[in-house]
């Protein structure tokens, strides 16, 4: 990340960049992702109260019994609870990935906005999410970078200075969060829904 652009690499012979977002943006989609963190981190926390009020927001993920009942089984503290709340807002509003869209605007490089990655505004692949999620942790005070599993498997996740990696495509059945890099690397989704995690 950089002054002139939240994320900048080359792939092949074209580079791939995403430009800052707007300061109103931003802050329309903290408040998204606070009103969900304020939903997670109630006390007592009641999972059926909870799952209600998130279905409430629009967080309708078929997945949210079990991520859930992670956080109810797992003691989360603030920063995880945050991580979660950033992992169920960005599946949420995601553009859906497309073999062809996803992969050709990485193939072709230019300047793709954030926002131009979200449902109803086109489709969104492994490095929007990775750079979306690292961009709603500065908003929330929490420092990380966005990571690839190795230079011949370029799939691209955010991990946290303080050890928790989110991805959201390859750890959907857990609101994208993992504990820390060896629950990512040991429990992670290996299939094949993404042709850079091949």
């Amino acid at each position: 990340m950089n002054a002139e652009n939240l994320y900048a690499r080359k792939f092949g012979l074209n580079e791939y960049r995403i430009p800052p977002e707007e300061r109103e943006k931003l802050d329309e989609w903290k408040e998204q992702a606070q009103a969900i963190i304020d939903i997670l981190l109630v006390e007592p926390f009641d999972q059926e109260n909870v799952k209600a009020e998130l279905n409430a927001k629009g967080i309708f993920s078929s997945v949210l019994d079990s991520a859930l009942s992670r956080v109810n089984s797992e003691n989360y503290d603030l920063n995880k609870g945050k991580l979660l709340a950033i992992g169920l807002w960005i599946d949420s509003v995601k553009g859906q990935w497309r073999w062809i869209s996803s992969v050709m605007k990485v193939a072709l490089g230019g300047e793709h906005k954030l926002s131009q990655a979200l449902k109803g505004t086109g489709s969104a692949n492994c490095i929007d999410t990775a750079v979306m999620t690292q961009v709603m942790c500065q908003e929330f005070g929490i420092a990380g970078e966005v990571k690839t599993l190795s230079e011949k498997t370029p799939h691209h996740y955010f991990i946290a200075e303080t050890g928790e990696v989110v991805d959201i495509w390859k750890g959907k059945q857990r609101g994208g969060l993992y504990l820390d890099y060896t629950d990512y690397d040991k429990n992670r989704s290996r299939t094949f829904d993404h042709p850079c995690d091949r």
